[in-house]
């Protein structure tokens, strides 16, 4: 040091600028360390940059994430903020200039130290050391001047003489609190309204209430901020009361040495890249590295969180734009990139919409860096930030969505649950971007480009799922569609299709799944329909009826991608549908289709009353009849019972059951041997659990009655011969269930039976008849009726085939054919009487279809008429028929009376009021005669016909006729 001599006065020193010697001493060791020497110089123009810089950055928590970056392009590890509101000696200092910069302050420790370098870059000012390298976190410049709000001034000084000669400079900076082995203490002055008031750079004065919610602000983002910063692993926030060190809150990031061994490879791999790039003026001269890893933070609050993290590198030899290129060759690179990158610790201010945080390299619009570059869209700026997202990000985005899908354990093949699957991919789900969401231009670009990329690579991200177990399926996941591939993974939107309330979706995208088809799981498909709308068409395909027949169809194909069903012509518990059920819901969707009824043939869904899932086919269409169940050893040619509401049959493939085909198949059911009888009756037990029982036989007829209403139902009312006509295949066969005789009240008389269907018109309903003598007298006779314990309630078709109530002429024709079996019973006389009345009754209307000899000769031929001794007997044959009435046959004698009209050829007939009528019809006349008259004239003519003694005989005649 040289002095002046002393005849020079201070006064005069001190005009000429010669510097005291404490000033000369801290000069001295400025030049010493001649790279810190011009950290801020007062030109107008530095402090007009400075200004420029400010206006376009917020005073808010942005300050404070420079300095991070700062620590984080140190290559520090930790980083601590300390708050110090206390006002520290103001003697022993280098100048009284630094008296106010004793006061508040906020102190910035991180476990590195600046270059050379990064000091002559601070003093560049919108330059920076770290502009042309892309590996720094911070390169634009001005991050570190953007402390000039809180602070007026900045001094970095590393001499052990001055921190012996001017403690009080240096204890406020708090070197053994803050400092470790090594590292880099800032302390940042605050603004108080001394230095407001009077500075040229900003009047804004910095209060403990200002600075206190900054740092509130940060520690609200710290929690994520650490996501991509490249070497930075710790933060801690805490303040300086009484002396001490208080933390307040932390945060650090860990991660396996695995992870952390290929993330610094990475890097590595980046800076290489980044020197060659700064070489080459060629941003596409190396190649696509990309790195994978997992991270956890967790701060002093107890919170934890685990992240995948996915870098890339690269454009994956995609060229970059003209205009980019163009660029980097006028050197406009190195301005692009000290312009434009955004860093996850140091976020934008602006919400991107996507579910997950994005980092990348882009361009920005300010020195403040709060925006993607939004002027001049069609500038190099813009387009290198479309290219970053098309080429980097959308290809590291789809290797996240691959990463999370093995973090939730859903590799290819993997067996998970039935109930955790959905849970599961509504979590997968929550990482696909959604374009609607998208804040701005780019990030709708982003969104629509990811999926444009997934498309164009083909890659394997839609998840898929079926069912192997009754708990359990297997995913799988697909691309879109690929060149190996004939059927395209198609979108779930069963939720937006109009399907019938009964059908569930779930159900219904259950059976799609399992049985190959690919379907894709995302939320909504609109995510990339919505992509055309910005012309980044894609080509996919939806779920639907259409598509769905389609690739049922190729079961049968070559195709690896066929439809899988399992074994065709197996029980369906063996296919991939598994249950009846499942196979209708795939059905009622497919029915969606205007054209499903002419797209059955060929279509894998006829499951057969057999439980056999076969194909529909034109050539062998399959019976399609609710009574498919009357049939059972014909079941693998029936539709299964539980799909004919399902299918017209008049659609392809499918054919209705008619009564000829029924007849066919009798033979299948029936032995022909036994039940195709003809005319004889077979004896059969109804409640048997064996065919023919009687819930069959009453099935039969069902559906016999169905088949008849059909005709009605088109023609006019039908003919006994009609019917008899469509009933003529069946007409041999035993299926008319009925009794020997009418069953009486204690039903010990049952004897079931089955009539061939031909010999109906020989079988009464007793039931036809309302209950009174009438009926009791037809119970009487003890001949073949229905079986109305067996019968069907609905007798649409018995009613016109078998004898009742309503077809007297019917009723005729059935006694007189059981003429025989009437005449060798004894029937009462009141049931004799109540048949013929009823058949008088109805003799006009008889005649109507029938001729009077032909009605004379039946009424004459059935054994129901009562002679005088009170049988029943038939008048045909006889000469001489005499109708007495009943008081005349009172005074006659019976003995022996039927020899003599066996011998005489006359008969004598007992009558009532009604059947004189009836005999009037038939030609008989009532004789208006006395008891006297018949023995005179025709007893007493044949005398010795009777079995008394004619001495005997004669007494008993001589005291009636007395008498």
């Amino acid at each position: 040091m040289k002095f002046t001599h002393p005849s020079i006065s201070f006064d005069i020193a001190f005009c000429l600028g010669i510097n005291t010697k404490r000033a000369q001493k801290w000069m001295n060791y400025l030049n010493q360390s001649r790279c810190f020497q011009k950290i801020s110089g007062q030109h107008e123009e530095l402090v007009t940059r400075i200004r420029r810089i400010l206006s376009g950055y917020p005073c808010d928590v942005g300050v404070l994430k420079e300095l991070l970056q700062n620590a984080d392009d140190a290559k520090a590890s930790e980083m601590h903020i300390v708050l110090d509101y206390n006002d520290h000696e103001a003697d022993n200092l280098f100048s009284d200039s630094w008296k106010p910069l004793q006061g508040p302050s906020l102190l910035v420790y991180n476990d590195s130290s600046f270059s050379e370098a990064d000091i002559k870059g601070i003093q560049r000012l919108g330059i920076g050391s770290k502009g042309d390298d892309p590996t720094k976190t911070g390169q634009y410049g001005v991050g570190f001047n953007a402390a000039t709000p809180e602070t007026p001034g900045r001094q970095y000084f590393h001499t052990e003489v001055l921190k012996k000669d001017h403690q009080n400079v240096f204890k406020c900076y708090y070197e053994h609190l803050l400092m470790k082995d090594c590292g880099t203490i800032f302390r940042l002055p605050l603004r108080t309204n001394s230095f407001s008031t009077n500075s040229k750079i900003s009047t804004k004065e910095i209060d403990e209430h200002f600075i206190r919610s900054l740092i509130s602000s940060l520690q609200e983002e710290m929690l994520d901020i650490l996501l991509f910063a490249n070497n930075l692993k710790r933060i801690k926030v805490s303040e300086i009361v009484d002396g001490q060190l208080t933390e307040n809150y932390s945060v650090e990031i860990n991660m396996t040495k695995s992870d952390e061994v290929e993330r610094c490879q990475f890097y590595e791999t980046l800076e290489s890249c980044s020197r060659q790039i700064r070489t080459s003026k060629d941003p596409d001269s190396f190649p696509t590295s990309e790195v994978r890893y997992k991270i956890n933070v967790n701060d002093s609050f107890g919170r934890n969180k685990n992240w995948l993290i996915v870098n890339r590198l690269g454009f994956a030899g995609q060229r970059s734009p003209d205009n980019v290129l163009e660029a980097y060759s006028d050197d406009n690179g190195e301005e692009l990139s000290t312009k434009g990158l955004a860093y996850c610790f140091l976020p934008l201010p602006l919400r991107t919409g996507m579910p997950i945080h994005i980092n990348g390299h882009f361009a920005l619009d300010h020195e403040a860096r709060r925006n993607l570059w939004t002027e001049n869209k069609d500038g190099f700026r813009s387009a290198w930030n479309k290219h970053l997202m098309q080429n980097v990000i959308a290809p590291a985005y789809v290797s996240v969505l691959h990463m999370i899908k093995e973090i939730l354990g859903l590799k290819d093949e993997t067996i998970v649950e039935e109930k955790k699957i959905k849970k599961t991919l509504d979590l997968y789900h929550r990482f696909w971007p959604d374009i609607s969401q998208g804040t701005n231009e780019y990030f709708k670009f982003l969104a629509a480009i990811i999926y444009r990329w997934i498309s164009r690579n083909e890659e394997p991200v839609f998840p898929s799922y079926k069912f192997i177990s009754e708990t359990e399926v297997k995913v799988r996941f697909y691309p879109l569609s690929s060149h190996e591939m004939a059927y395209p993974c198609v979108f779930n939107n069963l939720d937006l299709t109009v399907i019938p309330t009964t059908l569930s979706t779930e159900v219904t995208s259950n059976v799609s799944e399992g049985i190959g088809e690919r379907i894709a799981s995302l939320q909504n498909s609109a995510l990339i329909s919505e992509t055309e709308a910005i012309n980044r068409k894609i080509e996919t395909a939806e779920m639907s009826p259409i598509f769905l027949i389609s690739f049922l169809k190729s079961f049968n194909s070559d195709n690896s991608d066929k439809c899988t069903l399992g074994s065709i012509g197996h029980l369906i518990k063996d296919s991939t549908f598994r249950t009846v059920s499942n196979l209708i819901s795939c059905i009622t969707y497919c029915k969606q289709s205007k054209s499903f009824d002419d797209q059955l043939d060929g279509l894998p869904l006829g499951l057969t009353d057999d439980g056999i899932l076969r194909v529909f086919s034109s050539e062998n269409p399959v019976f399609c009849s609710e009574f498919c169940y009357i049939l059972k050893e014909s079941s693998h040619l029936f539709l299964h019972y539980d799909l004919v509401s399902h299918f017209a049959t008049t659609s392809i493939g499918i054919k209705p059951l008619n009564i000829e085909s029924f007849a066919d198949l009798l033979f299948n059911t029936l032995t022909a041997e036994k039940y195709r009888t003809l005319d004889r009756t077979v004896t059969w037990i109804p409640q048997s659990e064996n065919i023919p029982n009687g819930s069959w036989i009453e099935s039969v007829w069902k559906f016999l009655n169905s088949e008849i209403r059909k005709k009605s139902d088109t023609e006019p009312p039908m003919k006994l011969s009609a019917v008899q006509e469509l009933l003529r295949p069946l007409l041999p066969w035993c299926l008319l269930p009925c009794t020997e005789e009418a069953i009486n009240e204690t039903i010990k008389n049952y004897k079931p039976v089955l009539y061939p269907i031909n010999k109906a018109s020989f079988i009464l309903d007793i039931c036809s008849f309302s209950a009174g003598f009438l009926k009791k007298a037809f119970e009487g006779i003890s001949l073949p009726c229905i079986d109305n314990l067996v019968a069907p309630c609905d007798k649409y078709i018995m009613n016109k085939l078998i004898v009742n109530h309503g077809n007297p002429g019917a009723v005729f024709e059935y006694l007189h054919h059981y003429q025989n079996e009437i005449s060798n019973k004894q029937i009462k006389i009141r049931d004799c009487y109540e048949i013929m009345e009823y058949l008088g009754d109805y003799c006009e209307e008889i005649l109507k279809s029938c001729s009077k000899e032909n009605l004379i000769a039946m009424v004459k031929s059935i054994p129901l008429h009562v002679n005088l001794n009170g049988h029943n007997v038939s008048i045909i044959g006889c000469s001489s028929i005499l109708v007495l009435d009943n008081s005349v046959t009172r005074n006659i004698i019976k003995d022996g009376i039927e020899q003599w009209a066996a011998s005489s050829g006359t008969i004598l007939l007992r009558t009532s009021e009604k059947l004189k009528k009836l005999y009037a019809l038939i030609g008989i006349t009532n004789e208006k005669v006395e008891a006297i008259d018949i023995y005179t004239n025709h007893l007493l003519q044949s005398f010795d016909s009777f079995k008394r003694s004619p001495f005997e005989t004669l007494g008993i005649c001589t005291k009636r006729i007395v008498s």
